[in-house]
C-alpha cells in the first residue's frame, strides 16, 4: 500500500491532475485527508502558551490566513500572502534562519526579517519559548517532549530543538 502522506499534493504541471487525486479507496471504504501542518502550528501554541496564538486555536480559524492578516496588517490577504505566511511559519518551526526564509519566499533578506519581526510582535511568547527551548537543549543536551519522550541534542545542534519539540510532540 502506498504511503499517501508522502504523495505530492500537486503534479507539478498545470494540465495534469494532482497526484493525490489518482488514489481511490476500495468500495465501501473511505479515504480521509488531514492537514497535519496546522497540527504543528497548534502544537506551537500549546508549547509556547502564547495567548494570542492559543486564542486563534480556540477560535478554530485557518491559522495561516489569520496569522498572515496579523503579519501583513490587513483584513484580507491573498493566496500568495497566505503562502508566504505559511512558509515563514514553517521556516521558523523547522529552524530556518532569515536568509533561508528569504530564499524560500523569494524575497530580500530585509523583507523576510520584517515579516519574522511582525510574527514575533503578534506572538511574543513564541519567541520567548523558542529562545528558552534552544538554550535548554544547548545547556542540558536534551529536551523532554510533550509526550514525555527525551530528545537528545547533539553538540552544536541546539538550533534543531524547536523543530524537535514541535514535531516530536506531534508524532
Amino acid at each position: 500500500k502506498p504511503n499517501l502522506q508522502n504523495s505530492s499534493k500537486n503534479s507539478g504541471h498545470k494540465d495534469l491532475p494532482s497526484v493525490r487525486s489518482l488514489f481511490r479507496p476500495n468500495d465501501g471504504e473511505k479515504l480521509y485527508s488531514i492537514d497535519y501542518q496546522q497540527q504543528e502550528i497548534r502544537m506551537l501554541a500549546v508549547l509556547s502558551q502564547d495567548k494570542n496564538l492559543l486564542d486563534l486555536v480556540n477560535q478554530g480559524v485557518d491559522m495561516h490566513t489569520v496569522m498572515g492578516m496579523k503579519m501583513f496588517k490587513k483584513d484580507i490577504i491573498t493566496k500568495e500572502e497566505r503562502d508566504v505566511t505559511k512558509a515563514i511559519n514553517f521556516g521558523m518551526i523547522y529552524g530556518l534562519g532569515i536568509s533561508a526564509i528569504a530564499f524560500k519566499i523569494g524575497q530580500p533578506f530585509d523583507y523576510a526579517e520584517n515579516m519574522v519581526s511582525e510574527f514575533y510582535l503578534n506572538f511574543p511568547d513564541v519567541k520567548l519559548w523558542m529562545d528558552e527551548t534552544t538554550e535548554k537543549a544547548r545547556i542540558d543536551g536534551s529536551l523532554t517532549l510533550f509526550t514525555g519522550r527525551i530528545w537528545d541534542c547533539l553538540p552544536g545542534m541546539a538550533y534543531q530543538a524547536v523543530n524537535a519539540a514541535i514535531q516530536g510532540s506531534c508524532a
